[in-house]
């Protein structure tokens, strides 16, 4: 489709090119743009009026980071408390109304500026900066000339300074952040968090200069079709020069090996001085390779004019929900999701946090090698965005993103968006958010928000509009609104572990391991009963243990119940894993979600925490064990669910027990299933086997017949299926005492 912008519209075309298009060799011979870093050491320095900039520097920060860890360190950075915060600290232990008073800011300051200095070399038409994410808002001066500003924290805005250089001298780049939220005007959201102490600020994503001549390449949206190997190439065009005519040239290669696939001009475009163009071209993808979560196949795309290139990532993938079978299919296939979230501006406050979210290799194994080792393959990256190589890293490990935006209103506390956010201002927030990541082949899912209803959303069609732009069709998940879509996710929460411990439970009766017995795992409160659709279990647990293995200040009182007040540690670390894994069975075994993610894999972990993760050693990223070892098994694709609870047994009891078992491969697991019981030496003291077969995809219960040992003690039972020759096994383990 080509558009203008303007009130003239040029006809729509849409044509496929293949292998023996025409090439426009003489466009080929170099790269056309020219990329320059400014990351790296950044002059920072603090104001409390918008402007002037200060006139002497003496601190320095580094791009992409955050100012908390600029040398020397300024006091007090990021102390502000909202009233979001203020609210949940308070009806944690009695009953309380939300009050609206706005954010508190503890520190002398409103405002941080970036300096850095830079000569520019380049002999070329056009120069623009971008700026991909900043918190909180961002304006840019070059020179001493003010360019503009953004007042998004959560995407990133790219500014023409082409007028303002001073070519082939030095150049003084100016960036003011805010240094709260409290600076941004009222109607300008910058997220809502009921958890978060601490609003760190700081430019947490990259920072480029690029250089090229015209047309410019404004953006570009790549959509995959994997049934019949093509990509729908959306090109945006400007000429900032003379009016000018070319025919925009394409390149697909393989990421990796740089085989060139196909290479061919598009149809002549003529552009007047200012004029924008949006082209939609069908490009063949010869013999294309699907992008999975196995074999996260990458190709890449070059587009071209006469004056500027630039080269996009793709995967060849379909992911998508059916209603009518409430599951989720990757390239056409039945796919279950297993895996966690990532709250990473939590973790922004964390003591640890550091520079970390920066560090590449750090990421890396976070983000891919420690979750493919427990048995998972999706997140949802949840309370705020996280810097581009996050997904860059995704895209090439095969992790599937389910990416949220920051809004949390909590259903029952606030009913709607803060009456005073400006929904066009959140709908342009929403739309940059997409166009910055949807080319991410790891991206999957939309989420508008968590925990939220919005009427201003909702009934005013924001979300049903913006979707259209995704040219991939991604579904969307938007909490607790009805779903926009036919085929969208819903998500669901179920919490137990709290029952009974809060003045907003709505029963006073503490959850036993025991009700897992007699529950069926389906939505009966809150917002989640109302749907048809697929469902996806993104959070539950409520066990929470700061790293150090002592309750955060809101799971004490759950420890103090179940281990009493003097337990260790060790005992505390033991029975999350325990409890969280058999929750994790439970919910996959009835087959009911089409993922299961729990809360929280990264977040913040400190005396005053609310939540906490599973790590112990988060800069060395080492996971507690315990948690290891009962999740791990918990997440394995065949999984076991031993459908027992009961804390005592008699000795010389005869006891039926019920196993159940899913296989979230799609092919058949046949096997040995164990049923046995063992001492506290790990003794073997009665044993059932029976053989196993579970279909592709399939799911299957069991009963097995045990004799409990005659003599008193404790012991665990453990389930175990072995298949794949019984090289390969899943354990389901209870803990009973027999008397």
């Amino acid at each position: 489709m080509i558009l203008r912008n303007s009130k003239n519209q040029i006809p729509i075309f849409l044509k496929l090119f293949i292998l023996l298009g025409s090439i426009n060799s003489s466009l080929l011979a170099q790269d056309l743009r020219t990329n320059i870093s400014m990351n790296g050491t950044w002059e920072i320095e603090e104001s409390t009026d918008s402007f002037p900039a200060p006139s002497f520097f003496s601190h320095k920060v580094q791009v992409p980071g955050l100012v908390n860890k600029s040398e020397p360190a300024f006091p007090n950075v990021d102390e502000y408390t909202t009233s979001e915060l203020k609210f949940n600290l308070k009806i944690i232990n009695e009953l309380t109304t939300f009050v609206d008073s706005g954010g508190v800011s503890h520190q002398n300051r409103n405002y941080f500026w970036y300096r850095k200095k830079i000569k520019i070399q380049e002999n070329k038409q056009n120069a623009f900066i971008t700026i991909k994410k900043a918190q909180f808002g961002s304006t840019l001066w070059v020179n001493g000339n003010r360019v503009g500003g953004n007042f998004a924290s959560f995407t990133s805005k790219r500014y023409n300074i082409t007028e303002y250089l001073n070519w082939g001298k030095k150049n003084t780049i100016l960036i003011r952040i805010g240094a709260h939220p409290g600076v941004l005007p009222k109607e300008i959201p910058y997220g809502i968090d009921y958890e978060k102490y601490k609003w760190t600020p700081g430019i947490y994503d990259d920072v480029e200069i690029s250089f090229n001549d015209n047309p410019v390449i404004e953006q570009i949206q790549i959509a995959p079709n994997i049934y019949n190997s093509t990509i729908v190439v959306q090109t945006k065009f400007k000429n900032y020069g003379e009016q000018l005519e070319f025919s925009p040239n394409y390149q697909i290669h393989e990421w990796k090996s740089g085989l060139k696939i196909n290479a061919v001009d598009g149809k002549e475009i003529l552009l007047a001085n200012g004029e924008e163009v949006i082209i939609t071209d069908t490009l063949f993808v010869q013999d294309a390779v699907l992008w999975d979560t196995k074999n996260p196949f990458l190709y890449e795309i070059n587009v071209r004019t006469p004056g500027d290139d630039i080269t996009k990532r793709f995967g060849m993938r379909e992911f998508k929900f059916e209603t009518s079978t409430r599951r989720a299919y990757l390239n056409g296939k039945i796919f279950f999701l297993r895996g966690s979230n990532i709250a990473l501006h939590r973790f922004f406050e964390d003591p640890e946090c550091g520079s970390l979210p920066w560090d590449e290799k750090w990421v890396r194994k976070m983000l891919a090698e420690i979750p493919k080792s427990i048995n998972w393959n999706s997140f949802r990256f949840v309370i705020g965005s996280v810097p581009d190589k996050w997904f860059d890293i995704a895209d090439e490990e095969g992790i599937l993103i389910q990416n949220e935006f920051f809004i949390w209103t909590l259903d029952g506390i606030r009913y709607d968006l803060p009456e005073y956010w400006s929904v066009e201002e959140v709908k342009r927030q929403l739309t940059d958010w997409m166009s910055d990541s949807w080319n991410h082949p790891s991206l999957v899912i939309w989420d508008a928000m968590n925990e939220s209803k919005s009427t201003k959303l909702h009934n005013g069609q924001i979300i049903q509009e913006i979707r259209k732009l995704d040219l991939s069709n991604r579904p969307w998940e938007v909490s607790f609104n009805p779903p926009t879509g036919p085929n969208d996710v819903v998500e669901y929460h179920p919490y137990l572990f709290n029952k009974g411990f809060y003045p907003f439970n709505s029963t006073k009766e503490y959850f036993k391991l025991s009700d897992f017995e007699s529950l069926y795992p389906t939505p009966s409160d809150y917002s989640f009963k109302q749907t048809g659709q697929s469902m996806i279990v993104n959070e539950y647990g409520w066990l929470w243990l700061n790293r150090d293995g002592s309750p955060t200040i809101i799971t004490k009182r759950i420890y103090d119940k179940w281990l009493g007040k003097n337990s260790t540690k060790e005992e505390r670390f033991k029975f999350y894993a325990y409890a969280l894994a058999g929750h994790t069975e439970f919910l996959r075994a009835y087959r009911n979600f089409a993922g299961i993610q729990h809360f929280v894999y990264l977040t913040s972990s400190h005396p005053g925490a609310i939540t906490s993760d599973n790590f112990i050693d988060i800069k060395k990223t080492v996971l507690e064990p315990h948690f290891m070892d009962y999740v791990g098994e918990a997440f394995k694709p065949v999984g076991v669910y031993l459908n027992f609870w009961q804390a005592k047994l008699e000795k010389n009891q005869n006891k039926r027990f019920t196993i159940m078992v899913i296989n979230d491969e799609h092919i058949p697991v046949e096997g040995e299933l164990v049923l046995h019981i063992e001492n506290s030496l790990g003794e073997i003291i009665e044993s059932a086997s029976q053989k196993l077969e579970i279909n592709a995809l399939g799911q299957k219960s069991y009963w097995a017949n045990l004799k409990m040992p005659n003599i008193s003690g404790d012991y665990i039972i453990h389930a175990t299926a072995k298949y794949n020759g019984l090289t390969e096994s899943t354990v389901s383990r209870r803990k009973v005492k027999i008397e």
